[in-house]
């Protein structure tokens, strides 16, 4: 029972690590500041996170987070830029693939599961003394 648990805490740790991600893609594809010209490097503080997750991650990612956006999305803008507006269909994708990703954790759940029930029936049985 102890490794069904276990198991099942490692899939949905992974699931949150995943929504986590996929909900970060969103934000950043989907953000206009992009549009704003090439001075958009200055509204990149104007990006919003949720309250709680400085309170989780601290400050220090937060401002990680930002400085890679600075440092990076001139680059992302020029490919960005290069697409048709598209955003909308981005941003579904990126939800796709979290679906995808979310149904694959799943199914590894269930082999993890299915693994550690073969395991245990095949453990000879204990005899008392």
């Amino acid at each position: 029972m102890v490794w069904h648990l276990l198991s099942w805490a490692a899939v949905v740790f992974l699931g949150l690590g995943w929504t986590f991600l996929c909900w970060a893609d969103q934000a950043v594809l989907g953000w206009e500041g992009w549009r704003k010209g090439l001075d958009w490097t200055e509204h990149v503080p104007e990006i919003k996170f949720p309250d709680w997750l400085p309170e989780w991650l601290g400050l220090d990612w937060i401002r990680w987070a930002r400085d890679w956006l600075v440092e990076y999305g001139p680059g992302l803008q020029e490919q960005l830029a290069g697409l048709p507006d598209i955003s909308g269909w981005l941003v579904a994708g990126v939800w796709l693939i979290w679906g995808v990703g979310a149904f694959l954790l799943l199914l590894l759940g269930g082999v993890l599961s299915l693994v550690i029930a073969l395991m245990q029936r095949k453990q000879p049985a204990r005899v008392p003394a």
